[in-house]
């Protein structure tokens, strides 16, 4: 199993307060990506961390209207994996196909309360939220159980994003839950993790 802290900040400032505590810990994160779509919320400028000094590799999670018309400001800051939520996306066959034609890995991302179905079979992994998305911490909501299985059965790789804690972690390894991503519990959850040799 993976676990990647996630950035989800409203500004600069935050981004590089993000960074700062990240630097000795992890080689990757994802970046939140919100436009007050889906959550009544907007994080900052994608194009800042293209002027970064940081030897992070980006994964982006975009919860925003029509996530394809962001590719290119993710292929920008050289992102490895984009994941685009379903809710707002017309066409998730076309999200896939462009993705992958850049080189660049490819997920899709559903909300707690989205049904998981027309998952492209060439889609690399499915990112279940384990809490409605957005800035407010809400507690792990234990309906992305059965989602979590329901995507293994489909063959997929799952990550899960949100709530994840020291208490429930062991129920997603479980369930073979492939990668955590997160945010606040991020320095808590790496206890679970051996040291790397």
């Amino acid at each position: 199993m993976h676990l990647i802290p996630t950035i989800h900040c409203h500004n600069q400032t935050e981004l590089v307060s993000r960074l700062d505590q990240l630097q000795n810990f992890a080689t990757r994160a994802q970046i939140d990506v919100e436009d007050g779509t889906i959550t009544n919320s907007k994080t900052f400028d994608l194009e800042l961390v293209s002027h970064l000094d940081s030897p992070l590799i980006w994964e982006v999670h975009l919860m925003v209207k029509e996530p394809l018309n962001w590719l290119q400001k993710c292929l920008l800051i050289g992102a490895s994996r984009i994941v685009g939520q379903v809710e707002l996306m017309s066409d998730r066959q076309k999200f896939v196909d462009q993705v992958k034609s850049q080189g660049v890995d490819v997920g899709l991302g559903f909300n707690i309360e989205t049904p998981i179905s027309d998952i492209p079979l060439d889609t690399d992994i499915v990112l279940l939220l384990g809490r409605p998305a957005g800035f407010t911490p809400l507690p792990f909501d234990d309906s992305v159980l059965s989602k979590i299985t329901q995507a293994n059965n489909l063959g997929f790789p799952v990550a899960v994003d949100g709530g994840v804690n020291t208490q429930n972690y062991a129920k997603l390894t479980e369930l073979g839950v492939d990668t955590i991503y997160s945010g606040q519990d991020y320095f808590q959850l790496l206890s679970c993790f051996p040291p790397k040799k």
